[in-house]
């Protein structure tokens, strides 16, 4: 029979079902109930109860119980009136059952008057004839160790140390029919009519769904009776984080829409377990998010926490690898100002930080612990079993270790606990579990872990909920459990480190791991290159008259260090930054090399440079020369676009001759080559004006010199006697050879007096 036939006779059996700790009244259920046709989904129970005290479940009902069809093949409604007096007023109502003939479905509506009459008798109308659903409850051995416990899920037949039959209460939710068990229990065993759990611990309970005797369904659940002396142990705790992906500064509309959903469902679970979540959220996707998101984000997270993290996706090790530690904690103190920002009722806290599935370096982890200041480092199973130190499997995941630094400083980290699987809905749906299923699976496998490892240590657990198929429901459900069982208790990252002991290793002490020196992608090249063609960038942004572009080049090139892109996308955004620069710079066209002359020791040369552009540019004209000088220096000069401006130099001479002028179009900052360096002839021809007069004066003082000279050397000839005869024969001799032979004195001769 359909489920929507059973909740027909929802109302009607409730009517006359009570809840009571006794066996149960023969079931009447028709013989066609087919076992297997009906499933029973845990819908909530108690994980834990007081020797004697009562244990209460809830299960949603889905499939046939067989009840019989209607006996006719129209459709009637029956009206039955009933009259209930209570408290001295009297109250009429009527129920009525309509029958559909095309599926024999029952279904049953109450209508209640308002009250008429004043009376002291209580009188009660119902169907005659209703069928009664009770239960089986089972009790079988209890379970000691996480091995024994993963033994009970796959048994349903084992052996059964206490069994109870209790009727069953009826009633419709929103899910559909859901049947309620009270089971009263004990502890003596000399006490009858109750379930028997005589000592302490872990129970393994069978509840079997009985229809006229017969087993319709089954459900192996667990519950643990408490000490009868309450233990004065602490409470487990119970951190559940969700990590948001950071979709990236190249992400497209679809990636980004998937993160806002994620943010959404991060609002949802949060709500569901009360607050108590530790939340990373990219924060440029937050920023963006609509008021009203931002704001029911920000009440949902009431007694949780929101984790800091970089307005950039950027993982710390690549970054401090990179020299480019500087940047990080600059981006995360941006990422922090745009999520207080947004969520102003929840500012960001440093209080632990995800480590990526690619590891953590120790100069990333000692620059979290110091200056930045976080409390706790987080690792994933498999990078845990990456370290050195860690001791794999063996590492007790409710325990924290150490993070050796380096200096002597530590950090304390913790596993993601592999319970976490408990909040994956995929894992459920294989399985078959209910959220409630899941939460009372995850408690009890913390249950015995802590009963075989020692209840006397602080422990804790991490729990990561997938935020890409994460089902609140789950969360309410473990929320709800952890709310009334002492054991365990919900809080966040931020009280972790203070709640947790180290795990000690026998014969070495507290569990120390070490972090490699080196930890994801290389960021050096690609660092190397942003900062080149920043570079290259700044110089053409200097050349425009406003910085919309620059501002533009920047933000860009900020963005491409994040460690979210590939090295393909970076290399092609790169080149077109590359490129637009340079095209500004090809804009500016020189003359081509020339000869002048300067006239003067001080000169102008003009220059004419073409602005290919359709906007003005600004550059700087740097001319150097070996003998010439430029009394005012640098050129500031603004190039009007589509245009040709002359550029006027002022020039000082040195000294006479040919002189080369090297004249350079440089960038306003930076000073980075635009054209040239373009090589000009200069003939330099100062000497004109006061340099002539100057010369001639010079050249009538050699010539007077030499004047004289020739008078002085004339007499000195003339006054030699004329009666001298000479000793060689006549013969003919140039000029000069005459002069030095009549100057040269004889060899007996003497100086003049």
């Amino acid at each position: 029979m359909s489920a929507r036939r059973l909740l027909g006779v929802v109302v009607a059996v409730a009517a006359v079902t009570a809840l009571a700790p006794a066996p149960a009244v023969a079931a009447q259920l028709p013989d066609q109930a087919t076992p297997g046709d009906v499933r029973l989904v845990l819908q909530s129970q108690m994980f834990a109860v007081a020797p004697g005290d009562p244990w209460t479940v809830t299960f949603v009902v889905e499939g046939d119980l067989g009840l019989p069809p209607a006996p006719t093949t129209a459709a009637t409604t029956t009206t039955t009136p009933s009259t209930t007096t209570t408290s001295g007023a009297t109250t009429t109502s009527s129920t009525t059952t309509t029958t559909e003939p095309a599926s024999g479905t029952a279904r049953s509506t109450t209508t209640t008057a308002r009250p008429t009459t004043t009376a002291r008798a209580t009188t009660t109308t119902t169907p005659a004839a209703l069928p009664s659903i009770a239960a089986r409850i089972n009790a079988h051995p209890r379970v000691e160790t996480p091995d024994e416990l993963a033994a009970a899920l796959e048994q349903t037949a084992d052996a059964v140390l206490s069994r109870m039959v209790v009727p069953a209460s009826i009633s419709s939710t929103a899910d559909g029919p859901a049947v309620t068990f009270t089971v009263p229990t004990t502890a003596d065993p000399d006490t009858g009519e109750a379930l028997l759990l005589s000592r302490e611990g872990l129970y393994p309970i069978t509840v079997e769904l009985v229809a006229d005797d017969e087993i319709v369904a089954r459900h192996r659940t667990f519950l643990e009776r408490l000490p009868t002396v309450p233990t004065d142990a602490p409470p487990v705790n119970l951190a559940v984080i969700a990590d948001v992906e950071d979709p990236g500064p190249a992400a497209d509309a679809t990636a980004r829409s998937t993160a806002r959903s994620a943010i959404r469902t991060v609002t949802a679970a949060a709500d569901a377990l009360g607050g108590a979540l530790s939340v990373r959220l990219p924060p440029t996707i937050v920023e963006q998010l609509p008021g009203r998101t931002r704001e029911d984000l920000a009440a949902a997270l009431d007694g949780g926490e929101v984790l800091a993290t970089t307005r950039l996706a950027l993982d710390p090790s690549p970054a401090v690898a990179a020299g480019e530690g500087p940047t990080f904690s600059s981006e995360l103190r941006a990422g922090e100002d745009v999520l207080g920002a947004a969520l102003p009722d929840r500012l960001p806290v440093r209080s632990g930080w995800l480590v990526a599935d690619t590891g953590l370096s120790a100069a990333a982890g000692a620059m979290l612990r110091e200056p930045l200041g976080f409390d706790l480092l987080v690792f994933e199973r498999d990078t845990y079993n990456q370290l050195e130190g860690g001791i794999g499997g063996f590492h007790d995941p409710t325990l924290a270790f150490d993070v050796d630094l380096g200096d002597d400083n530590t950090l304390p980290g913790m596993i993601v606990s592999p319970l976490s699987r408990w909040l994956d809905p995929t894992e459920l749906d294989r399985l078959g579990m209910s959220p409630a299923d899941a939460a009372v699976v995850l408690l009890a496998e913390l249950t015995a872990w802590r009963r075989t490892y020692g209840d006397d240590l602080r422990r804790s657990v991490v729990l990561e909920m997938p935020t890409d198929r994460a089902d609140p429901a789950i969360l309410a459900a473990l929320a709800a459990l952890v709310d009334v069982t002492p054991a365990f208790r919900l809080t966040t990252l931020s009280a972790l480190p203070t709640a947790t002991d180290t795990m000690d290793i026998p014969g070495r002490g507290s569990e120390v791991v070490t972090l490699p020196v080196r930890a994801g992608m290389d960021l050096a090249t690609r660092v190397e290159r942003i900062n080149l063609t920043r570079l290259h960038a700044a110089g053409a942004g200097s050349m425009l008259m406003d910085d919309t572009r620059m501002d533009a080049w920047e933000a860009r090139l900020d963005e491409l260090l994040s460690t979210r892109l590939g090295d393909e996308y970076v290399d092609a955004e790169l080149a077109r930054i590359s490129a637009e620069a340079q095209e500004i710079y090809d804009r500016v066209e020189a003359p081509r090399p020339f000869t002048f002359t300067l006239t003067g020791r001080t000169s102008t040369l003009r220059l004419n440079l073409t602005n290919h552009g359709d906007e003005d540019l600004r550059v700087v004209i740097h001319p150097t020369s070996p003998k010439l000088t430029f009394p005012n220096g640098d050129v500031h000069q603004t190039l009007a676009a589509n245009d040709v401006t002359e550029v006027v130099i002022e020039v000082e001479a040195r000294t006479n001759g040919t002189s080369s002028i090297a004249i350079e179009v440089l960038t306003p900052d930076h000073g980075l080559n635009v054209e040239g360096p373009i090589v000009l002839t200069a003939r330099v021809n100062a000497l004109s004006g006061l340099g002539q007069v100057v010369s001639g004066a010079a050249l009538l003082i050699l010539l007077s010199w030499w004047y004289q000279h020739f008078r002085r050397r004339r007499r000195e000839r003339l006054a030699l006697p004329t009666t001298a005869t000479p000793t060689t024969p006549a013969t003919d001799v140039s000029p000069d050879a005459a002069e030095a032979t009549i100057s040269a004195p004889p060899t007996d001769s003497v100086s003049e007096p």
